[in-house]
């Protein structure tokens, strides 16, 4: 008799880690959480004039929470 473990067919594949979350499908709770907390983030940081980099600084800040942000 085979040992089930033995069998390759009876091996599950792990399951992938769950991807980022798109900040567009994030409820309205979970965007507003996220927008306060980024607010106490971002008095922290030198002001900036420049939307691109606006735009950056809120990308990486929200990859890091393991949201995409889209631009």
């Amino acid at each position: 008799m085979r040992r089930r473990d033995s069998d390759p067919s009876a091996v599950r594949p792990p399951r992938p880690a769950a991807g980022p979350e798109c900040w567009d499908e994030l409820d309205a709770q979970r965007q507003l959480e996220l927008r306060i907390e980024y607010g106490h983030y971002l008095d922290k940081l030198p002001a900036s004039c420049s939307l691109e980099e606006k735009i950056a600084r809120v990308a990486r800040w929200l990859a890091e929470r393991s949201v995409r942000f889209p631009a």
